[in-house]
């Protein structure tokens, strides 16, 4: 196999670990970090946790295109385009339990002393991976023009 048909592995590790933490997001409030029972009322964290799961998959589904395009070698205007979907949903992810649902105003709720600083990190954590992906592939994209 010639050196230009190879997919660099770099881009791959980074959509793998997103889509690992959309994955998580996505199942997080279902799970271990799980949100409140519901009753006769569903209380915000419900909803919350309802409108992760949307969030969380559409990170892994966008990240798996990512990992698509690498594979292929395909070009970095991609990359950037999914890179931005990531980061909007990750913003989302941020902001459905801190400011447009919410989860449980008392903080001995198990919702809002796990359910949501366990989504917030992991939206992090995927701000920053795809910050560093992106950059590392802008740095490889002008090595390879100025060549």
């Amino acid at each position: 196999m010639s050196k230009e048909l190879k997919p660099n592995l770099q881009p791959i590790i980074f959509a793998a670990v997103t889509a690992v933490l959309g994955i998580l997001i996505a199942v997080a409030p279902q799970t271990f970090a799980s949100v409140c029972k519901v009753t006769e009322k569903p209380m915000k964290c419900f909803w919350t946790a309802r409108a992760e799961i949307f969030l969380g998959i559409s990170i892994a589904v966008f990240a798996a295109l990512q990992i698509v395009f690498a594979l292929k070698n395909l070009n970095i205007q991609a990359n950037i385009a999914f890179s931005l979907a990531i980061v909007v949903n990750a913003i989302g992810v941020i902001l459905v339990p801190s400011a447009l649902i919410g989860v449980c105003a008392k903080p001995i709720m198990h919702c809002h002393s796990v359910t949501k600083p366990v989504l917030i990190v992991a939206a992090i954590l995927i701000i920053l991976a795809v910050a560093l992906q992106t950059a590392l592939a802008l740095v490889q994209s002008s090595k390879k023009t100025g060549d």
